[in-house]
């Protein structure tokens, strides 16, 4: 796949002749992929998705924390699964986002060598959003454009807002069909306070990429890639109660069937169905009795 990136005030190279979904896409899920099957039917053109980085919220609201479902190499990752041969990246600033609406389409997805667009209803471009779905339909000489309307399941609109919600209720299942693939996290094995380890349930500690929504606190069924292999595994979030501590939110993992030191590797956490809530137990012995069901949930589900 092809990473093309523009920037604003800078040369933009134009490209074989596309049919491009624009929008800022976070998480891909089952509504943005609409977009993307309708930019794919248009067999003679180049399928291309176009979205932003960083997110224009972060740079409207000069807000640098504001989480997100997938990372841009995430995005990337995905876009290129669902068949996106072209990856725009609009490197997101103030002066590319105040830009005239009739500037960014001709002076950008003109440039592009866009000739099918493909957006969602409630698209907005340019400055303070005064371009969308409509205007864009004014420029039949540069491109034709498909809008998708609401895509909904069990009469709500699929969003990535509804899917923040799920994840932080712990609804990771649910999130996962809106999803279309469980929701994942990246990010690198660090030591921990090898509590797990005293215990017989030696856990992986992961420093997760700070951009990432949070699931709600509890013991999850999971999936862990580690040197491209996955495990099945379970995953306690939150702040280790039984042993009192009072250390900020951890991710820690027991991965079934392994004994291998992963420390400072990059991997990959996939989240698949909440078993319980974190509990606080009075002995350490009724934890370990608690994670040995837990260890039996994780196996009956993945058998």
């Amino acid at each position: 796949m092809k990473i093309v990136d523009v920037y604003y005030n800078q040369p933009i190279d134009s490209q074989k002749p596309l049919s491009a979904c624009i929008g800022f896409f976070d998480g891909l899920h089952k509504g943005h992929q609409q977009l993307v099957e309708k930019a794919l039917e248009k067999k003679e053109l180049t399928p291309a998705l176009i979205t932003f980085d960083p997110d224009p919220i972060v740079v409207l609201r000069n807000n640098p924390d504001i989480k997100h479902i997938m990372t841009l190499e995430d995005k990337i990752e995905i876009a290129k699964e669902l068949g996106i041969e072209v990856f725009i990246i609009f490197h997101s600033d103030k002066e590319l986002l105040s830009q005239n609406p009739d500037d960014f389409v001709r002076n950008v997805l003109g440039a592009l060598n866009v000739k099918h667009l493909v957006c969602g209803f409630d698209f907005r471009y340019g400055f303070r959003g005064a371009g969308n779905s409509s205007t864009l339909q004014e420029y039949p000489e540069l491109f034709s454009v498909e809008v998708i309307e609401e895509v909904d399941y069990q009469k709500e609109k699929i969003s990535t807002t509804r899917i923040v919600r799920y994840l932080k209720e712990g609804r990771v299942d649910e999130a996962e069909y809106l999803l279309s693939r469980p929701f994942t996290i990246s990010g690198t094995i660090v030591s921990g306070n090898q509590k797990g380890r005293e215990i017989g349930f030696p856990t992986a500690n992961l420093k997760a990429k700070p951009e990432y929504h949070e699931v709600k606190d509890g013991v999850y069924i999971t999936e862990i890639k580690v040197k491209g292999t996955w495990y099945p595994a379970m995953t306690n979030v939150g702040h280790n109660l039984t042993f009192n501590t009072s250390d900020p939110l951890s991710i820690e993992t027991y991965i079934l069937d392994f004994n291998e030191s992963i420390y400072n590797e990059e991997i990959q956490l996939s989240f698949r169905k909440l078993l319980r809530p974190e509990i606080k137990f009075d002995t350490v012995a009724e934890l370990i009795d608690q994670m040995k069901e837990d260890e039996e949930q994780t196996r009956q589900f993945y058998k």
